[in-house]
C-alpha cells in the first residue's frame, strides 16, 4: 500500500465534497480504481499463475501423460499471466487520462470531455500562475519513465500488434522451483523498452500512485486557496 497516495485521495475528497464537486469525487473514485484495486488485483492473478507454477511438478507417474500436462499447464498458466499483465499495464495508462479528467473538473478548465487528456489540459494550467505547481505536478507525471512505459506498451498493443509475454519456471540449486513472468521486450515511437517482469510492473505502480499523489496534493492545496473559478450558480 502506498501511504502517500492513500492519504492523499483521503484529503482531497473533503475540498471536493465543499466546493460541490460531484463529478470530481466520482473521477477521483475511478483514479483509485484504475491506479490501485485493479493493479492488485492484476498482480495478485499474476501471483497466483506462479504459485500454480511452482506446484505443477510431477502431476502423473507417466511419463507420457506428465508431459501433456506440464505443456497444458504451461500454456494455461502463460495466457492467465499474460492477460493479468497487460490488463494492469492498460489500467494504469488509462489513469493518466482519469487524472486530466478529474484536474479539469475540479479546476472548471471547460476541456471537452471527448478531448481531455494529459497534454491538453496542461494548456490552461499553464496559462495560470496559481496552477503552476499542479501543471509541474501533472507534467512530472505524464513524462516519467513509469508513464512512458505504460503509454508505449498500451498504444503498441492497440494499434499494431499484442504485447508478448514470458512466464519461465526453473528448479533452484536448493530444489525449490522459481518462476519468472513479465512481459517481453519492445519498441514503440523509436523508444526501446527491456523486458519487464511483474515485480517491476509492481514497483511501476507504486511509482505512479506517488506521482498521482503530488499531483492530488497541488490540487487540494489550489481548492482551500480558493484558486478556482467560482461555479456559475453558486
Amino acid at each position: 500500500m502506498n501511504e502517500g497516495f492513500e492519504q492523499a485521495v483521503l484529503e482531497l475528497n473533503d475540498p471536493l465534497e465543499k466546493r460541490f464537486k460531484p463529478d470530481s469525487q466520482v473521477r477521483l473514485r475511478s483514479l483509485v480504481w484504475t491506479l490501485r484495486d485493479a493493479p492488485d488485483v492484476g498482480l495478485e492473478i499474476a501471483h497466483e499463475v506462479a504459485e500454480t507454477m511452482k506446484q505443477g511438478r510431477h502431476m502423473d507417474d507417466d511419463p507420457v501423460q506428465d508431459m501433456i500436462l506440464t505443456v497444458q499447464l504451461m500454456q494455461a498458466c502463460d495466457q492467465r499471466s499474460h492477460f493479468a499483465l497487460e490488463s494492469t499495464i492498460r489500467y494504469l495508462h488509462a489513469s493518466g487520462d482519469l487524472l486530466a479528467q478529474m484536474v479539469n473538473d475540479a479546476l472548471g478548465l471547460s476541456l471537452e470531455e471527448s478531448v481531455c487528456s494529459l497534454s491538453r489540459v496542461l494548456v490552461p494550467l499553464s496559462a495560470v500562475s496559481t496552477w503552476s505547481r499542479i501543471a509541474g505536478a501533472l507534467r512530472r507525471f505524464e513524462t516519467s519513465a513509469e508513464y512512458r512505459y505504460v503509454a508505449d506498451a498500451t498504444n503498441r498493443m492497440k494499434h499494431r500488434n499484442a504485447h508478448r509475454s514470458t512466464i519461465r519456471a526453473r528448479v533452484d540449486d536448493t530444489g525449490e522451483v522459481d518462476v519468472k513472468q513479465g512481459l517481453a521486450p519492445f519498441e514503440h515511437s523509436a523508444r526501446s523498452h527491456d523486458e519487464t517482469e511483474a515485480a517491476e510492473i509492481r514497483a511501476n505502480v507504486d511509482a505512479l500512485q506517488s506521482r498521482t499523489a503530488e499531483v492530488l496534493d497541488e490540487l487540494r492545496a489550489a481548492l482551500i486557496a480558493g484558486d478556482v473559478p467560482e461555479r456559475s450558480d453558486e
